[in-house]
């Protein structure tokens, strides 16, 4: 019998002096001086951390210094007088040490319209609060884009709010629609233009110039399924916090007799925004329709199933350590004389499969390119400090646990993230009575886009938890 290895012990005296540097780079004095600086900034008051944890924390003190020397810095102080050193080539990218700056400079090297960007930045600049954020200027800079297509002289547009979201709104309406443009399209100008990797569609910035010149919705170029006239008019009734995708699949469902709760619950799953197979799609919302008595709660996991058994390659041990992909169990499944009931027992039976298969296979996989989150409200003096944390699972043994807690199916995406595919992430938040996990979340990897959203038995988040997600989505770049 072979001997286990004995895992490398660090050293204590390691972990110090990693500290102690760590401490020294960050211009402290000592650890106590790092605990304030921590507890200040959010980062974890834990004197125990990996080098990743330090790496992150030494990149925000850069930035944070970066952007207290760019305001030291009587030169740069002025945004007008930068906006037209860039537009003159007058400064170099390295010289722009704030993400605001970068971003203008990138703009002007993205647009051909440099003179119209130069002119709306400082509009801007003077006007709005547009400009102190660098989701809006990317907005913005996209706007410029289609100045040709502007209706209305910038110049006389007047902002009559503070608030930065209902700001955008009403400019991108100002300058290109006559009619109506539902909310949720003016993501258009902040999503990425491809819905399906696989597909090349059209920019989706002249379906909001489209609909705003009052035509027809048939006539969108780019459409990634057909809409009915009856899904067209509902489509542009979705609501404002939907993405473009989900507001399609919002059109659909609606036409074919279904309600909000099942287009928000469908808006939670990976087919929102998996436009292949339109036939098949159809056929399992009407199913769903069809079946009102069916709760809601199984809608995600019976999805997870059909994906499955539909979609996904097998990974199939033929004999030790060789492993060979075979195509999905179920390429031709159809939704044709399926009963709520005994589609439940399906689904039921393999989740028991997957939990048994992944007990006696573990598999295991690297962090993906998407940063861990924590965030910390109150305080240990006033005894209401509660630390959120959203972190990567990296192990079937940890989907299987998940699930445990959760109780739900999140040990079926062992496979998706062993091959890269998804990544899974866990809320929690600890405070003085111990750490309580909350929600599990799906994130595509090659997107970026946060998928689904699930608490315990398959619960959606509610608005405390939502605002969390949404700090990390803003923190890492993740598409909502």
């Amino acid at each position: 019998m072979t001997k286990k290895k004995k895992k490398p012990i660090v050293k204590s005296n390691q972990i110090h002096n990693q500290l102690a540097t760590h401490i020294g780079n960050l211009k402290l004095a000592n650890s106590q001086d790092y605990v304030q600086w921590c507890r200040d900034n959010h980062f974890s008051t834990s004197l125990v951390k990996s080098k990743r944890n330090f790496a992150t924390e030494f990149e925000y003190y850069k930035k944070f210094e970066a952007e207290k020397s760019l305001k030291q810095n009587k030169v740069n102080s002025n945004l007008k007088q930068i906006i037209t050193k860039i537009y003159h080539n007058n400064i170099q990218l390295e010289c722009l040490n704030t993400e605001i700056l970068q971003t203008i400079y990138q703009g002007f090297r993205y647009v051909q319209e440099k003179t119209q960007l130069h002119k709306t930045l400082l509009f801007l600049d003077s006007k709005t609060d547009l400009l102190k954020d660098p989701h809006y200027i990317k907005g913005v800079i996209t706007l410029t884009k289609y100045s040709n297509n502007w209706i209305r002289p910038l110049e006389q547009w007047k902002p009559n709010t503070h608030n930065t979201d209902r700001q955008f709104s009403s400019l991108a309406r100002y300058l290109l629609a006559q009619y109506d443009v539902p909310a949720f399209m003016d993501k258009v100008w902040f999503e990425k233009n491809i819905s399906d990797s696989k597909r090349n569609i059209a920019h989706r910035e002249n379906w909001f110039i489209h609909i705003g010149s009052g035509k027809n919705i048939h006539n969108l170029k780019g459409l990634p399924v057909p809409l009915t006239k009856k899904m067209a008019h509902h489509f542009l009734n979705a609501p404002e916090k939907f993405t473009i995708d989900a507001a399609i699949r919002w059109g659909q469902i609606h036409a074919l007799g279904g309600n909000e709760r099942l287009s928000q619950a469908i808006s939670e799953t990976k087919v929102v925004n998996y436009f292949n197979d339109n036939d098949f799609w159809l056929s399992v919302f009407r199913f769903f329709i069809q079946n009102p008595m069916l709760d809601i709660v199984h809608i995600s996991p019976i999805i997870d199933y059909i994906w499955e058994q539909k979609y996904e390659d097998r990974q199939i041990f033929v004999e030790r350590g060789v492993i060979e992909t075979q195509g999905p169990e179920q390429p031709h499944f159809s939704m044709n004389k399926r009963t709520p009931e005994t589609l439940l027992d399906q689904v039921e039976q393999w989740h028991i499969k997957l939990g048994k298969e992944t007990r006696h296979g573990l598999l295991q996989w690297t962090k993906s390119n998407i940063n861990e989150f924590q965030y910390i409200e109150g305080s240990s003096a006033n005894r209401n400090m509660k630390i959120w944390k959203i972190r990567e699972l990296l192990s079937s043994q940890e989907l299987i646990h998940e699930g445990r807690k959760l109780s739900h199916c999140v040990a079926s995406y062992a496979n998706s993230c062993h091959k890269g595919k998804s990544s899974i992430w866990t809320m929690e938040r600890e405070d003085e009575s111990g750490i309580e996990k909350l929600l599990t979340i799906e994130v595509n990897t090659s997107t970026k886009r946060i998928l689904q959203v699930r608490g315990k038995r398959n619960r959606f988040a509610n608005k405390i938890e939502e605002k969390i997600i949404n700090r990390w989505r803003l923190t890492e770049g993740l598409v909502d």
